[in-house]
């Protein structure tokens, strides 16, 4: 079980995908930023400026067309908002049980 949301971005947005394709992870949260692609060490420029440009990209076989989240995130499978993640995750995991026993 993965928690994910709009914060989540970058090289845990690739490996997020990657599992969920791969049937090794539920998804729970809201769909995340879309930044999938990766680069390589950043590139410097003039007055102490750096630039980094993606240059490569996680692609999925079994996505059903879709390569990885770049532009549109990750679709979790249960999609719920940030206040609600943390209690939708427990009862996901622990069903019931888990609220009748917190202090």
């Amino acid at each position: 079980m993965i928690l994910i949301n709009q914060r989540s971005f970058s090289a845990s947005e690739s490996t997020v995908f990657s599992l969920q394709q791969l049937g090794r992870a539920s998804v729970i949260g809201s769909a995340n930023a879309g930044g999938a692609h990766i680069m390589e060490t950043p590139q410097s420029l003039p007055f102490g400026f750096e630039i980094g440009i993606p240059d490569s990209r996680p692609v999925s076989t079994i996505a059903g067309g879709r390569l990885n989240g770049e532009g549109y995130g990750v679709i979790p499978d249960i999609e719920v908002n940030s206040e609600d993640i943390i209690e939708t995750a427990l009862t996901q995991h622990f069903g019931q049980f888990h609220t009748a026993i917190a202090p």
